[in-house]
């Protein structure tokens, strides 16, 4: 049952025990009532079959602390399966359940928690929550107003952290390490998160140079994921970006265009998106191309054209996610599916990234050892081979996934990096033969030792609808 706590929503105040309420609100709706109530918008997606949606029920929600850090939030829950959840949960890509999140007064998401957390942890989360929505702009007045207070640099230092600008972090990190009224563990702390910083900024650069030299060298081959770490939030300049873009979208196969233009979208080279989008439907003038062209026009801000368009691939199609992305168009609000799986997939590899490196405080290291450079370059090739495998699967197996749009698989390893068994988690409706076809191919899968366990997100969806 989809509950919606109206108290957070309206005043904030002491929440009752959970009760049926009425159903939540359409998720344009909560923004607009987070945004006059001020107070971070934290969303739960479940489903009715979610067991571990169940115990966040029964095990942390009553729990009286969270009861208590929910009146400082607006809290809706919804049914991804059932309206207006289902709607808010395509709106984020939500596919995993329980699924929390963070939503500013805009309605981009900040913060994003799988699974059920105890109360402790959960209370933890929520209290990030209102940091997580405040603009750059009263970051920068509080600075300005404290700037010798060591504890607002560090906030601020945090705030840019979690917004992806490291080099603003990094700043105010460097601010506190080198002022003498600060603590000493004040300094500390700067310190070390400075120097992780500058490693993790060192890395992705590192990681990026590799992916645009395979990238150039050979263009008319150009993966999707070489393309989404090489463009996607990389620090590469727009204009190169859009070059790299230009090249790669005239010199791919047909068959393969279609995808590319989503990567397009995700870097931000719209016009070279819609460029190939109208040369791609003068000869493939279906549902499922026109649809493309249709998310050009919207991203490209031409609301008036995406909606005709969008209406032509409906009359040819009876794919039901295009009804789903005419109501996107119309609302003006939202991503692609496609475009927000991209985004998460990178986001989530810089985070991996940066795991490898744990903090440490203290006074400035030495060079680091050979030995945590192996760490990290070998870990570089862990991440780098998953997304490899994940790409194969969903390649391998898309003549056999029907209607099934993703899959995720659990997979347990030997030290040499061999399959020993795996769990695979299906849509609902999903296939016999894309089962077998899966459990085939993992079978004979071969990963760099390191991991025993890994999780891999698997895609499946062509992008090209059939009508």
């Amino acid at each position: 049952m989809v509950r919606f706590v109206a108290v957070a929503v309206v005043v904030g105040a002491a929440l009752p025990a959970y009760a049926d309420d009425p159903p939540p609100p359409p998720i344009d709706e909560a923004i607009r009532r987070a945004a006059v109530a001020d107070k971070p918008l934290v969303l739960e997606f479940s489903t009715e079959w979610c067991g571990a949606c169940k115990q966040f029920e029964a095990r942390t929600l009553p729990d009286t602390r969270v009861q208590s850090a929910l009146g400082d939030i607006v809290f809706v829950r919804y049914d991804a399966e059932k309206a207006p959840g289902d709607a808010a949960a395509e709106r984020y890509a939500v596919t995993a359940y329980p699924t929390f999140l963070v939503i500013d007064k805009q309605g981009v998401e900040r913060a994003r928690q799988l699974g059920g957390l105890e109360p402790g942890p959960f209370v933890d989360w929520i209290a990030a929550a209102p940091s997580k929505i405040e603009d750059e702009a009263t970051v920068v007045a509080r600075v300005k107003a404290h700037p010798k207070d060591a504890t607002v640099q560090l906030a601020a230092a945090r705030w840019y952290v979690d917004h992806a600008l490291p080099q603003e972090a990094i700043a105010h990190y460097d601010v506190v390490s080198a002022d003498r009224g600060a603590s000493a563990a004040q300094r500390a702390q700067a310190w070390a998160a400075s120097a992780r910083l500058r490693r993790h900024v060192r890395w992705k650069q590192e990681l990026v140079a590799e992916k645009l030299a395979v990238v150039r060298a050979d263009p008319a081959h150009a993966t999707e994921q070489d393309l989404a770490i090489a463009t996607i939030d990389s620090g590469v300049p727009e204009r190169d970006v859009r070059a790299l873009f230009a090249t790669v979208l005239a010199q791919a196969d047909p068959d393969r265009v279609n995808n590319l233009i989503y990567s397009a979208l995700a870097a931000g080279a719209k016009d070279e998106a819609l460029a190939a989008a109208k040369k791609m439907t003068e000869t493939l003038h279906d549902g499922g191309h026109l649809d493309t062209l249709a998310e050009c026009y919207y991203v490209g801000g031409n609301q008036a054209e995406a909606l005709k368009v969008e209406d032509q691939a409906i009359a040819l199609s009876k794919d039901p996610t295009l009804a789903a992305n005419r109501t996107r168009f119309a609302a003006g609000t939202g991503k692609a599916r496609e475009v927000i799986a991209l985004d998460q997939r990178v986001a989530a590899l810089w985070k991996q990234l940066e795991e490898v490196d744990q903090p440490s405080a203290g006074p400035p290291a030495p060079p680091v050892n050979s030995a945590l450079q192996l760490r990290a370059a070998n870990r570089r090739k862990q991440i780098q081979a998953e997304f490899a495998l994940a790409e194969r699967l969903g390649q391998s197996c898309r003549s056999t996934s029907g209607s099934a749009e993703e899959a995720h698989v659990r997979v347990r390893l030997d030290a040499q990096g061999h399959v020993v068994s795996s769990v695979l988690m299906l849509e609902p409706g999903a296939s016999d033969a894309l089962r077998k076809c899966l459990t085939t191919e993992i079978a004979s899968s071969v990963l760099p030792p390191g991991d025993l366990q890994v999780t891999l997100f698997i895609t499946f969806r062509q992008l090209l609808h059939t009508p």
